[in-house]
């Protein structure tokens, strides 16, 4: 696999909705062209050979294969990321909004 060197695009054509289903997006503006850093184009192409399989060829599947929810991604990937930066301030339990 050569690195790239050059910024590139993926196209968002589809949207998994709270359910789990694969279908199109609900509006036009859901399908759309993401720019991508050549980095990110690399860090894609390495991940895909290690990707757990999937029956329905998603990226970064759960870990039974099928779509993440949306709290799993939330709990697992955002939250952490925002605490490791420095980006949250923790609220005292139960308290609102």
């Amino acid at each position: 696999m050569r690195p790239s060197t050059k910024p590139s695009a993926k196209t968002a054509n589809q949207r998994a909705d709270l359910w789990g289903r694969i279908g199109k997006p609900k509006s036009n503006a859901g399908n759309r062209d993401i720019p991508l850093a050549p980095m990110a184009v690399n860090v894609l192409r390495a991940w895909k050979a290690e990707c757990p399989a999937s029956s329905l060829g998603l990226v970064f599947p759960d870990a039974n294969s099928d779509v993440r929810k949306h709290y799993e991604i939330i709990e697992s990937f955002f939250e952490p990321l925002q605490r490791a930066n420095a980006m949250t301030v923790e609220r005292a339990e139960g308290a609102d909004g």
